[in-house]
């Protein structure tokens, strides 16, 4: 009898581990295509950037200044979402957006929206890499010329999207909404030790601000989190501060669950994306 129990347990063990295997790209990412709603979102004037990466077809939205679709904007920022986010969710943000003369690259991740292939985190670098070359040349400028006009912005999975970019692409500013340090650590809350183990491709936000934080000259980094976050722990949030108190800034929002972080903090990102 306990022969058999014993096999019983270890049969459920190896059938949850082939799931979290099988099932863990639906796990973490939930891509959508784009439907006729998003024509009204649009935010006046945008431009759909295409190009190529090792995923196939992939397209980009640039949001220019209004003095004009090739005018070089003051500021630049790339805007990265969440897990179900499509790029163009971003659009009520950047209406209400105080500041002129800034231009907003949003990115869509592989097999979401329009985009071929499968997100993970190489192929999302590459494909956001993709989508500012393909800016740069659209604007007929260098990165060099951009650098000191660019900032950074990444939401939940799009804080990892963001980091792995920045550390790339250097940057002026780094702003941070509801970051987890790493995907493992998010799957050590939800299916424990040692199955946390099992996580295939990982967003390691607490090794990407590190790095960061070598950079020089080193970008203006800044987290906000919300108080109530039932998705990812603010204590993540306040651990990925730590790292360095005197160089990243950490604004809780008391009000604000995962989903209405940018709504209740609106005012405040604002505010740190500005020159």
């Amino acid at each position: 009898m306990i022969l058999k129990i014993g096999y019983s347990l270890l049969s459920c063990l190896l059938l949850l581990i082939v799931m979290l295997l099988l099932f863990q790209h639906k796990l973490i990412y939930h891509p959508r295509p784009y439907d006729a709603r998003y024509e009204s979102f649009r935010p006046g004037q945008v431009i759909e950037l295409q190009y190529q990466t090792g995923e196939g077809q992939q397209h980009a939205y640039y949001i220019p200044p209004q003095s004009g679709a090739r005018q070089l904007p003051a500021q630049l920022w790339i805007l990265f979402g969440g897990n179900a986010m499509l790029a163009l969710d971003w659009s009520d943000f950047i209406r209400n957006y105080p500041g002129t003369n800034i231009g907003f690259l949003l990115i869509d991740y592989p097999g979401y929206g329009k985009n071929q292939g499968t997100a993970w985190p190489d192929t999302i670098l590459e494909s956001s890499i993709g989508a500012y070359q393909e800016l740069l040349a659209f604007l007929e400028t260098t990165a060099e010329n951009m650098t000191p006009r660019l900032g950074i912005l990444g939401h939940s999975l799009g804080a990892g999207a963001a980091l792995q970019f920045a550390n790339q692409v250097p940057a002026r500013k780094v702003i941070l909404t509801a970051p987890f340090t790493s995907l493992s650590a998010m799957a050590k809350l939800i299916v424990g030790w040692p199955l946390c183990n099992l996580v295939q491709k990982d967003f390691n936000n607490e090794q990407q601000l590190r790095q960061l934080l070598h950079q020089q000259p080193l970008p203006t980094i800044t987290i906000f989190h919300g108080h109530q976050d039932e998705i990812i722990p603010i204590e993540m949030g306040r651990q990925l501060s730590a790292l360095s108190p005197r160089q990243i800034t950490f604004i809780e929002i008391f009000n604000s669950d995962h989903n209405s972080l940018i709504f209740h903090a609106q005012n405040q990102i604002y505010s740190s994306m500005m020159p």
